[in-house]
């Protein structure tokens, strides 16, 4: 039995010694590939070094794994050797090939993907995958496959001058163990190394088997993210009190305008030098602008729940994990409905996106209209121009009895990577990078929007309606290392989102007032039913607004590493679930987050953590 296990093992040496270089050729490729964007040589060195153990464990599970299934076949006969056989070589071919991809992938994200990426992955990101590929990172893939066909054959030769290409499982001595020792040692090095903020370091299979692991284990779940366990934070901060404004909108319509990967801090009414959105900002100046509000989960799908719902979403769960009859909620849209409004969802997207028609159905909508629905003369693979949605809103109403109050929901898609918004429009920032791209895809949305306020007007429906305007999430750029489109940190640049609110004839009495609470995008539903003199249903974890209430946010993601965060009057805390430690940062002394003040102030530093820590467990 020992001699058939030391021959199983022996066989398997080589492809698992092959995959262990194959991994190290990935991991040096995506290495060099993210030395500027990683924050130097010192954090890519680190990164990569700091993963090397993960690299060693997936090659000795495939050796063990191969060895023993070689050392079993040939007890039933010559058709389970060859079974075996092909059975590792295919194994080995699926490894190399995911292998290959992620380092194209890691190249552009600076993560390998996950499972919560693939459950985010549909054909409308084609655009964007097709906007990133380049001929450097298709040479990346050619030279991870190049290595993965070399390196068994060079192995092979080396350990057995007489067969100089046996075939992959076949036994061949000689395996170069002062080479494997010195991996060894470095690995285990590595592994005593906390890496870089983000995911960059994991190995791409062990990354796609541990999430998706998590996945299963916090899918389906019917209760939303707990709070049964967390110290309740003192109220700290400054406040407005709006309650004169309790029910002053009653019987009015309601509009609200979730702007597509719209970070706050690209907008002119907070502090943009360039104003990518003037119509916006001139609504702006009839309203109240809160200053400070924040996405529960920086990516479009899933946050759909916490808008209808006022509930927080969980990590490491999928779209329909979010549908109605697993999550059920009394939605804002039922709740209206109730009240005797109509109510719509109109997206200039696809409800196919993403499994997004899991979570919009059942939600108390009369009629969701996406852009298949819709049409138009403009058409991308993630939608139809926003021109056409609006101009299909408009026309709706010129067909409803104008007596009855109603509730729009409007989804654009201005703004969303790769920033080539479909249709006709201004685009006064130009192509030349993707920054001014996105405020010229925001310029378009904005030019929609107008549309929709004018509409609105010359139908004498503007002043009896209530506006509310928020972002989704926001949209990164590179302002720290490694953080690009809008899932993969919690940076302000990430989930600090607009939130505006506007009721003509009520807020415009002063002009633009700013709302210095903290606000969740869970506390939007719960501010309108207050502004309309209605109470929020049982089970929602927002509050109102109006309240003079400084207030707390909490959000999370899973996309790259799981990161949980927490904004609290001056302060912002990040938790780096996966590298087990977290950063504090001073935003109203260090607004762009470049300086962990953790080790100055350790009290507040663990209350936020153990806050933290006390919930979303996947």
């Amino acid at each position: 039995m020992r001699k058939a296990i030391a021959a199983g093992l022996g066989r398997a040496a080589h492809p698992a010694l092959a995959l262990l270089g194959v991994s190290l050729i990935a991991r040096l490729l995506v290495a060099a590939a993210r030395l500027s964007a990683s924050g130097g040589l010192s954090a890519a060195t680190r990164q990569a070094a700091a993963g090397l153990w993960q690299d060693l464990a997936l090659s000795l599970a495939f050796a063990l794994g191969a060895g023993a299934l070689l050392a079993a076949a040939p007890v039933l006969g010559p058709w389970a050797r060859r079974a075996a056989r092909l059975l590792v070589r295919s194994t080995y071919t699926v490894l190399v090939l995911w292998l290959a991809l992620n380092v194209a992938a890691a190249a552009v994200l600076g993560t390998p993907l996950t499972w919560p990426m693939l459950a985010g992955a549909g054909p409308a990101l084609a655009d964007s995958v097709i906007e990133v590929l380049s001929w450097a990172r298709v040479l990346s893939i050619v030279a991870v496959l190049g290595g993965a066909l070399i390196l068994p054959l060079w192995l092979a030769r080396r350990g057995q001058a007489t067969d100089p290409a046996p075939a992959l499982g076949q036994a061949t001595p000689g395996i170069p163990r002062r080479a494997l020792a010195i991996i060894g040692l470095a690995g285990l090095l590595g592994a005593l190394l906390t890496p870089p903020p983000g995911g960059g370091h994991r190995n791409a299979v062990l990354a796609l088997l541990t999430t998706a692991w998590r996945v299963g284990a916090a899918g389906g779940s019917a209760a939303g993210a707990s709070e049964g366990g967390r110290i309740p934070l003192p109220d700290e901060g400054p406040a407005l009190d709006l309650r004169g404004l309790q029910g002053q909108a009653k019987g009015r319509n309601l509009i609200w305008v979730v702007l597509e990967s719209t970070g706050a801090a690209y907008l002119q009414p907070y502090g943009a030098a360039l104003d990518a959105m003037p119509r916006l900002s001139q609504l702006a100046r009839q309203g109240i602008v809160f200053e400070q509000a924040y996405t529960v989960y920086p990516e479009s799908v899933k946050g759909l729940y916490s808008l209808f719902c006022a509930r927080e979403t969980t990590a490491y769960t999928v779209a329909a994990d979010y549908a109605a009859s697993r999550r059920p909620c009394t939605a804002l849209a039922t709740r209206l409905q109730s009240a005797g409004y109509r109510t719509a969802l109109y997206h200039s997207g696809r409800f196919a996106y993403l499994g997004m028609r899991d979570i919009v159905a059942g939600r108390g909508f009369d009629r969701r209209l996406d852009a298949g629905d819709i049409g138009g003369p403009y058409l991308s693979s993630f939608g139809v121009d926003e021109a056409s949605t609006v101009d299909r809103i408009l026309s709706d109403l010129d067909q409803q009895p104008s007596d009855q109050p109603f509730f729009i929901h409007y989804l654009p898609i201005a703004g969303h990577h790769p920033y080539e918004s479909p249709g006709r429009g201004p685009r006064p920032f130009g192509e030349d990078d993707n920054f001014h791209r996105y405020l010229s895809d925001l310029a378009m949305g904005d030019a929609s929007l107008g549309r929709l306020i004018d509409g609105l007007d010359a139908r004498g429906l503007g002043q009896n309606t209530l506006w509310v305007i928020s972002g989704d999430h926001g949209e990164a750029f590179g302002q720290h290392p490694g953080n690009v489109v809008h899932s993969l940190f919690i940076y302000e640049e990430n989930v600090h989102v607009p939130l505006i609110i506007v009721a003509p004839g009520l807020t415009d009495r002063e002009p633009m007032r700013r709302a210095p609470q903290i606000a969740s995008l869970i506390d939007v539903a719960p501010t309108a039913l207050a502004l309309l003199g209605s109470a929020a249903p049982a089970g929602w974890q927002g509050r109102s607004l109006l309240e003079p209430i400084a207030g707390a946010a909490r959000f999370h993601t899973d996309h790259g590493s799981w990161q949980t965060g927490l904004r609290h009057d001056r302060w912002k805390y990040i938790l780096d679930r996966d590298r087990g430690s977290g950063r504090l940062f001073d935003l109203r002394a260090d607004p762009g987050e470049l300086t962990d003040v953790a080790a100055r102030f350790p009290e507040r530093a663990a209350r936020y953590r153990a806050d933290l820590e006390a919930d979303r467990r996947p």
